[in-house]
């Protein structure tokens, strides 16, 4: 729950803006909070992840978009969204190298 009000703050405060801004960068930052958020999910849900956590996940990530375009110091930008689900992509191939899933 700590980690998703982390990520909500981030997403929502005002940030200054330069034209020189490393765009790669921000994606990056997109991929591994997603990557946590997905794993941290796992981690609790004691049990294989589910559908609905997954599209949980993703509506969250589009919920923060539409809401930064409504701030003046924010943008919403679909490649952010992308970079949300690469961010979980990445986590489902290596998530089998150091997580376990008990066989039921």
């Amino acid at each position: 729950m700590l980690a998703f009000l982390g990520i909500t703050y981030l997403a929502l405060i005002q940030v200054n803006v330069t034209e020189n801004q490393n765009v790669y960068l921000d994606k990056f930052f997109h991929a591994l909070a997603f990557f946590v958020l997905i794993w941290l999910v796992h981690l609790s849900s004691n049990s294989p992840l589910r559908w609905w956590m997954i599209f949980s996940l993703i509506f969250y990530g589009i919920f923060l978009e539409v809401f930064q375009s409504y701030l003046p110091t924010r943008t919403a930008e679909v490649l952010d969204v992308l970079a949300n689900l690469a961010g979980m992509l990445v986590y489902f191939f290596l998530a089998p190298m150091f997580i376990k899933e008990e066989k039921r």
